[in-house]
C-alpha cells in the first residue's frame, strides 16, 4: 500500500477539521439569532443584543437553564429549543424576559421543571412542549400566564394534568395535547376557557369523559377526540357546544349513540365516527343538526340504517360495515347528498328502489361488495351522477342499457368483476363518459359498435381479460382517447388499422401480450402519440421504418422483450425522442446506424443484454445524451474508444459486465461525466490513468470488484470527486478508513 506524504497531511488535516464541534451562532435575519451547536453562554454575546427578538436554539447543549442565559435579551419576544440537551428548567428562568409572547421546547430530554420555572411570564400567548419525556403538566406552571392563547403539549408521555391547571390563562383559544398517555380529562381543567375554540386529545387513551368535561365551552369549534379507547358519551357532553362545527370521534371503541346527544350542537357540519363499533344509530341522531354536511360511519359494524340520518348531508362514507339492503325510502330525504360510499359491505342486488331520492348525487361508490346482479333501471333516479364505481364485484354482465338516465357519468369502474360480454348499446347513453375501467374481467371480445357513442372518452384501461385479438373496427368511435392500455390479454394479434380510430391518442401502453412483431409504419396514424409502451412481447427484432409517423414521440419504452436485432432505420422519424430504454432484451450487437436521427434522445438505457463489444461511432448521432446505461452486459475490456465520444454525458453505467481491464485514455473524451459506475466488475486493480479526463467526475463506484491494493494517490486528478463507493473488494481495512477520511462520503455498506 502506496500513501504519499502529500495524501497523508491531507489526511490528519481533515481528521482533524472533522474533530472539532461545529460551533455557530448567526443571524437568520436582522432580528432573529440561531445558534447551532453551542454549549458556552458567551457564543450569545457576539453581536448586537438588544435588537434580537428572536432566539433559536437547535441541537445545543444546555442541560438546564436558567435566568443568566437571556441577560441581554430583554426584548426578546420568541425562543425555541429544538433537539437539545435539554433536562431541566429550574426556577425563574424567565423571568426577566418580559416581552416575550412565544416559548418552544422541541425534541429534548426535559423531565424536571420547577414549579415557578414560568413565574412573572405575563406576556407569553403560545406554549409549546412536545417530543419530551414529561408526564405531568402542572398548574403552578400557568400561574402568571394571562395572556395564553395556544397551549401545546403533543408527543410527550403525560400522564397527568392538575385539575384546574389552565385556569390562569383565560384567553386560551388552541389547546393540543394529542398523542399523549392521559387516561382522562380532569373534569374542571377546562372550566374557565370560555374563549376556547380548538382542543385536541385525539391520540391518547382515554376510557371515559365527565358529563360536564366541555360545560360551558359555547366558542368551542373543532374537537378531536379520535383514536381512544371511548366506549360512551355522557348524554349532556355536548350541552353547550353551540359552535361547534367539527367533531372527531374515529377509531375508538364506541358502540352506540343517544338519539339527542348532538340536539345541542346546532351547528354541527362535520362528524367522524369511523372505525368504531357502531351497530345501530337512531333516526333522531341528527334531527336538530341542520347544517351538518359530512358524516363518516366507515368501518362500524351496522347493519341498517334509519331514513332521518342523511337529511342535510352531502357526504356519507359507510364503508366497510355489514349493509346489505336499505328499507324503503332510506334516502328519501337526502336531496343534498353529493357523495355516497358504501364500498365494501354485503349488497348483492342493486334495485331501483334502493336510491330513490337522491337528486343531487354525483358520487356512488359500491366497490368491493357481493354484487351479482343489476336490475333494469337502476340507476334511472342519479340523473347527476357523474362517478360510479362497481369494481372488486361478482358481475357477470350488465342489463341492456343500464345507465339510460346518465347522460352525465364521466367515471365509471367496473374492474375485477367477472364480466364475459358487453352488449352493443350498454353504454350508448354515456356521451360525457371520460373514464371506462374494465380491467381484471373475462372479457373475451368487443363487439363492432359498443363504444361508437364515447366520442369524449379519453382513458380505457381493459388489461387483464381474455381478449385474443385486435380488429380494425374494435374500438370504433374512441376519437378522444388519449390514454390507452393493452396488458396480459392473450392476445396474438393486432390490426395496425385500428389506431385510425385513436387518432388523439397520447400514450399507448401494450404489455406482456404474444405479439411477436409489428409491421413497418404501423403505427403511423398516432400522430398525436407522446409515450409509447411495447414491454413483456415476444418480439425478436425491430423492422426497419417500425415508428415512421410517430413525430411526437418524446418516451419510448422497449424493456423486457426479446429483441435479438435493430435493423438499420427502425427509429427513424423519432426525431423528437428524448427517452428511449431497451433494457433486458437479446441484444448482442448494435449497428452503427442504429441511433441515426435520434440527435435529442437524453436517456438511453441498454442493460440487461448481451453486448459484447460497441461500434467506434455508435453514440455518435445522440448529441443530446446526458445519460447511458449499460449494465448487466457482457463487456470485457475497456480501451480508448470503446465507447464512442459522447459530448453532453453526465452518467455513465457499466456496472455488472465482465470488464478487468480499464485503458489509458478510455475516458479521456468525457469531461461532462460527474457519475461512472464501475461496480460488480473483475477489476483487479485501478490507477490514475484510468480515470484521466474525468475532472468534473463527483461520484465514482467500484463496489464488489477484484480489487486487492489501491495507490491513493489514484484520485488526485479527480478535482470534483465527492464520494467513492469501494466495498467488497479484497482491501485492507486501513486503506477503506483512508479513503473514507478523504472522502467523507465514501460509501462502504456491511
Amino acid at each position: 500500500m502506496l500513501i504519499t506524504m502529500a495524501l497523508t497531511v491531507k489526511l490528519l488535516l481533515l481528521i482533524g477539521a472533522v474533530a472539532v464541534q461545529s460551533e455557530e451562532c448567526s443571524y437568520r435575519a436582522r432580528d432573529e439569532l440561531v445558534c447551532t451547536n453551542i454549549h458556552a453562554l458567551e457564543q450569545l454575546r457576539n453581536g448586537d443584543q438588544k435588537n434580537i427578538l428572536s432566539l433559536v436554539f437547535s441541537k445545543s447543549n444546555f442541560v438546564s437553564l436558567d435566568q443568566s442565559i437571556f441577560q441581554g435579551f430583554e426584548r426578546v419576544k420568541s425562543i425555541a429549543f429544538d433537539l437539545c440537551n435539554i433536562t431541566a428548567i429550574p426556577s425563574g428562568s424567565f423571568r426577566n424576559l418580559h416581552n416575550l409572547e412565544s416559548l418552544q421546547f422541541g425534541l429534548s430530554r426535559l423531565d424536571q421543571i420547577a414549579d415557578d420555572a414560568f413565574s412573572e411570564m405575563f406576556t407569553l400567548r403560545r406554549f409549546i412542549v412536545s417530543d419530551t419525556p414529561v408526564k405531568r403538566i402542572r398548574k403552578e406552571w400557568f400561574v402568571d400566564m394571562h395572556a395564553l392563547t395556544e397551549v401545546n403539549f403533543q408527543s410527550n408521555r403525560l400522564e397527568e394534568i392538575d385539575d384546574g391547571a389552565l385556569d390562569s390563562s383565560p384567553n386560551l383559544e388552541e389547546l393540543y395535547v394529542s398523542r399523549n398517555n392521559l387516561t382522562e380529562i380532569p373534569r374542571a381543567l377546562l372550566r374557565k376557557l370560555r374563549t376556547l375554540e380548538a382542543i385536541h386529545f385525539n391520540g391518547n387513551l382515554l376510557d371515559h369523559l365527565y358529563e360536564d368535561v366541555f360545560a360551558g365551552l359555547t366558542s368551542l369549534k373543532t374537537l378531536h377526540l379520535e383514536n381512544n379507547r371511548l366506549e360512551t358519551l355522557p348524554a349532556l357532553l355536548f350541552k353547550d357546544q353551540s359552535s361547534l362545527k367539527d367533531l372527531h370521534l374515529q377509531s375508538n371503541r364506541i358502540k352506540g349513540l343517544r338519539g339527542d346527544l348532538f340536539s345541542n350542537a346546532k351547528n354541527l357540519q362535520e362528524v367522524y365516527l369511523a372505525e368504531n363499533q357502531i351497530e345501530f344509530l337512531p333516526s333522531t341522531l341528527f334531527e336538530s343538526n341542520h347544517l351538518l354536511e359530512t358524516l363518516d360511519l366507515s368501518d362500524n359494524q351496522l347493519t341498517s340504517l334509519e331514513g332521518g340520518l342523511f337529511v342535510s348531508l352531502k357526504r356519507a362514507y359507510l364503508a366497510r360495515n355489514q349493509l346489505s339492503s336499505f328499507a324503503y325510502g332510506t334516502f328519501s330525504k337526502a336531496t343534498k347528498l353529493i357523495l355516497l360510499d358504501l364500498a365494501s359491505n354485503h349488497f348483492e342486488k342493486i334495485s331501483p328502489e334502493m336510491f330513490r331520492g337522491l337528486p343531487a348525487l354525483k358520487t356512488l361508490l359500491l366497490a368491493s361488495n357481493r354484487l351479482t346482479e343489476i336490475a333494469p333501471s337502476s340507476f334511472d333516479n342519479l340523473t347527476r351522477l357523474d362517478t360510479l364505481n362497481l369494481e372488486g364485484n361478482k358481475l357477470k354482465s350488465l342489463p341492456q342499457k343500464p345507465f339510460g338516465k346518465n347522460s352525465a357519468l364521466e367515471f365509471l369502474f367496473l374492474a375485477d368483476n367477472e364480466v364475459e360480454e358487453l352488449q352493443v348499446g350498454v353504454f350508448d347513453r354515456l356521451p360525457n363518459l371520460f373514464h371506462l375501467d374494465l380491467d381484471k374481467n373475462r372479457i373475451r371480445s368487443f363487439e363492432s359498435g359498443l363504444f361508437r357513442h364515447l366520442k369524449r372518452m379519453e382513458h380505457l384501461y381493459f388489461n387483464e381479460n381474455q381478449l385474443s385479438t385486435i380488429s380494425a373496427k374494435t374500438f370504433e368511435g374512441l376519437t378522444s382517447v388519449k390514454l390507452f392500455q393493452i396488458a396480459r390479454n392473450p392476445v396474438k394479434s393486432i390490426d395496425c388499422d385500428f389506431f385510425q380510430e385513436l387518432p388523439s391518442l397520447q400514450w399507448l401502453s401494450i404489455e406482456d401480450v404474444k405479439i411477436e412483431g409489428f409491421p413497418s409504419r404501423c403505427f403511423s396514424n398516432l400522430k398525436q402519440l407522446n409515450r409509447l409502451q411495447i414491454t413483456g412481447l415476444m418480439l425478436r427484432k425491430l423492422s426497419e421504418a417500425t415508428f415512421i409517423g410517430l413525430e411526437k414521440l418524446s418516451y419510448l419504452n422497449l424493456t423486457g422483450n426479446s429483441i435479438e436485432r435493430i435493423e438499420a432505420s427502425a427509429f427513424e422519424g423519432l426525431g423528437g425522442l428524448t427517452e428511449l430504454h431497451l433494457d433486458k432484451n437479446r441484444l448482442s450487437d448494435i449497428g452503427e446506424r442504429t441511433f441515426l436521427g435520434l440527435q435529442r434522445v437524453v436517456t438511453l438505457t441498454l442493460s440487461d443484454n448481451a453486448i459484447t463489444s460497441l461500434p467506434p461511432k455508435v453514440f455518435a448521432p445522440l448529441t443530446s445524451l446526458t445519460t447511458l446505461n449499460l449494465n448487466g452486459n457482457k463487456l470485457e475490456a475497456l480501451e480508448k474508444g470503446s465507447i464512442s465520444y459522447i459530448t453532453k454525458l453526465e452518467s455513465l453505467s457499466l456496472g455488472m459486465n465482465k470488464i478487468s481491464e480499464i485503458g489509458t485514455g478510455t475516458f479521456d473524451e468525457f469531461g461532462f461525466l460527474s457519475t461512472l459506475d464501475l461496480s460488480n466488475n473483475t477489476l483487479r486493480r485501478i490507477d490514475s490513468e484510468m480515470f484521466r479526463g474525468l475532472k468534473n467526475l463527483r461520484v465514482l463506484h467500484l463496489e464488489h470488484n477484484e480489487i486487492a491494493s489501491i495507490n491513493l494517490d489514484v484520485f488526485d486528478y479527480l478535482p470534483n470527486l465527492e464520494h467513492v463507493g469501494i466495498a467488497g473488494n479484497k482491501l485492507d481495512a486501513r486503506v477503506e478508513e483512508a479513503i473514507t477520511q478523504t472522502y467523507p462520503r465514501a460509501f462502504f455498506p456491511r
